[in-house]
């Protein structure tokens, strides 16, 4: 019997939103990462979260971790959860701003704990997909109020967002892109990354994470799951996935290590 099959309490669980994640777990990979969303960590023991980055180490509660950061994350054996707030979200570009030059601030997990509640106190098979998007949107709500973030997106840019959302990343059709915005591509280009945050380029290619991990709780092919989700090769696949995650892409492979609930695989 596997460690996850002894103890699958200690599996952890991850929610696939329209604009974001939720990641609960006991533990977290030591291994540095650099993550396109915007993550706010909370514990819920009061066990200091610490995130360590090349200007140093930061211990708190709750922290709020600036996107593509590289860092890494010391927290285990108390039960914590990471909000992720995807480029998508229109509040994305300016929670990273409040997060300052250190690219980390401390924040009051008080704040959060009685949104976050069930995750603390329910088996995590009792938290439904449906259950974690209310809990996503009031905990943003409660971090834009805290922090002070606007939600103001260009109207072209949402529509692109919408787009790009709504069809596998192998769909993407940039002349559509295009026309939905009105505008021409160095236009868009540079829109896209004042009002996102990011390039439209990185933002596809985080898209293309998203695709694969929804595939590998119903794959357990690699290669196919790359390929499915618009990456060349495995290794490539591979390298981008740890690079996002700090976890090995087999770690979410038919739920072994943590299970994944999206509207794809439900």
């Amino acid at each position: 019997m596997s460690y996850w099959e002894e103890f699958p309490e200690r599996r952890a669980r991850m929610y696939m939103l329209d604009d974001g994640l939720i990641y609960s777990a006991r533990y977290a990979t030591s291994l540095e990462t650099s993550r396109v969303p915007a993550v706010l960590l909370v514990s819920f023991d009061g066990t200091p979260i610490g995130v360590e980055t090349q200007d140093g180490c930061f211990q708190s509660d709750a922290l709020l971790v600036r996107s593509r950061l590289p860092r890494k994350l010391k927290a285990w054996n108390n039960r914590f959860v990471g909000i992720h707030i995807d480029p998508a979200h229109p509040c994305y570009a300016s929670v990273n701003a409040a997060t300052g030059d250190a690219g980390v601030v401390k924040v009051s997990a008080a704040s959060y704990l009685s949104c976050l509640e069930p995750f603390a106190t329910k088996d995590p098979s009792e938290i439904g997909l449906a259950d974690a998007d209310a809990m996503f949107c009031e905990v943003v709500g409660c971090l834009t109020e805290e922090i002070g973030c606007s939600d103001v997106q260009d109207p072209r840019i949402s529509r692109i967002l919408d787009q790009m959302n709504a069809v596998s990343p192998l769909d993407y059709d940039y002349g559509q892109l295009l026309k939905l915005s009105g505008l021409s591509s160095g236009r868009l280009s540079h829109l896209f990354t004042d009002e996102v945050g990011i390039s439209l380029r990185s933002f596809k290619a985080w898209r293309k994470i998203r695709e694969a991990i929804s595939l590998l709780s119903t794959n357990s092919d690699l290669t196919s799951v790359a390929h499915l989700s618009g990456f060349s090769d495995s290794a490539h696949f591979s390298r981008s996935f740890v690079s996002s995650f700090g976890l090995v892409p087999s770690m979410f492979r038919d739920g072994r290590c943590v299970q994944v609930l999206a509207d794809e695989v439900l």
